[in-house]
């Protein structure tokens, strides 16, 4: 059988990239519309996605992708290019989602602009609006819940550094042992993170009286997950809310069994949550009030953290994470 000229071209191609040790390229599904697909030429994968638009320091490693996968672009800016075999010099990179098809397990962050092929036009992260939409480190923003006293069945939501615009609320009820994404899910709808600033303060339809927390989808495509408020100690719904004040761990205790409590502080990859992590600290206290606070003092350290405490009752209760 004779070969056809194009088909004895492709079989030397194919031959020259195998004698040079070279990454032979492949064939991938077309994105879905309005979707981009990753495209390393290095023929190293995987491709990592990053809290930051850079290779050192804070830009740690969110997740990684493989030539083909789809990613949804957000916006684009200027940092500096990696290194590494490819040898580039450009300073773009993009703010991306990655489009896993379910938005409560999607990533978001930082790829470099030579990996991503099928480029759609976006805007630019650092300018107007959008330098709060995408802030260069977006996985620093967190969320807790807490019951609203002046309302039953409602919940009062507060953001700290999460993007402004439509963000969806999802309401989870279950048990302690659920993990972030389980429980029964509530879609609750879109809400508005005005433009004041990037922590705001709202209201929410609870889950009932049971366990329960809550997800949330904001502008910047990231799903976050609150502190979970705890009905499993039958004196209501008890909540261990976690802050960052420059730096040191803030905490509020809501609904709280009343004696002596033992902390514990964790800190790790937010696949460790709740009862994995490092222990940073640990020790006691006595709970006088069901609403004590510490301004700092109780959980040193850097990086994702939280806190678990184990009360009088014999339930162990965590915070939400934290970047500290």
């Amino acid at each position: 059988m004779r070969l056809k000229p194009l088909t004895v071209i492709a079989v030397l191609v194919l031959s020259l990239f195998s004698c040079l040790g070279l990454a032979v390229p492949r064939a991938y599904a077309a994105p879905p519309p309005g979707d981009s697909v990753i495209t390393d030429p290095t023929g190293y994968p995987p491709v990592n996605v990053r809290e930051g638009p850079c290779t050192t320091g804070s830009c740690t490693v969110i997740t990684t992708v493989s030539t083909g996968d789809f990613v949804k672009m957000r916006c684009w800016t200027d940092s500096a290019p990696p290194g590494g075999a490819g040898g580039y010099t450009s300073p773009r990179w993009f703010y991306v989602t990655v489009d896993t098809g379910n938005p409560e397990t999607e990533y978001s962050g930082y790829v470099y602009s030579a990996y991503v092929g099928s480029q759609v036009s976006t805007p630019n992260c650092d300018t107007g609006v959008f330098s709060w939409t995408y802030p260069d480190y977006p996985a620093n923003g967190y969320f807790t819940i807490s019951p609203d006293p002046d309302s039953p069945g409602m919940l009062t939501v507060t953001t700290y550094g999460i993007s402004i615009g439509p963000a969806t609320l999802y309401c989870h009820a279950g048990s302690l042992s659920d993990p972030d994404t389980g429980g029964q899910v509530t879609n609750l709808g879109t809400y508005n993170l005005p433009a004041t600033g990037r922590d705001t303060t709202f209201t929410a339809p609870s889950c009932g009286s049971g366990t329960q927390w809550m997800g949330i989808i904001a502008a910047d495509g990231i799903i976050r997950y609150s502190n979970p408020l705890a009905a499993e100690g039958g004196t209501g719904l008890v909540s261990v809310l976690a802050g960052n004040s420059d730096g040191q761990m803030t905490v509020q205790l809501v609904n709280f069994p009343l004696g002596l409590s033992y902390y514990f502080c964790h800190a790790g990859d937010p696949s460790g949550y709740p009862t994995g992590g490092s222990i940073t600290s640990h020790g006691s206290f006595t709970v006088n009030s069901p609403g004590q606070s510490w301004p700092s003092g109780l959980c040193p350290g850097t990086g994702n953290s939280w806190i678990g405490i184990q009360a009088t009752d014999g339930n162990s209760y965590y915070s939400n994470q934290v970047p500290l």
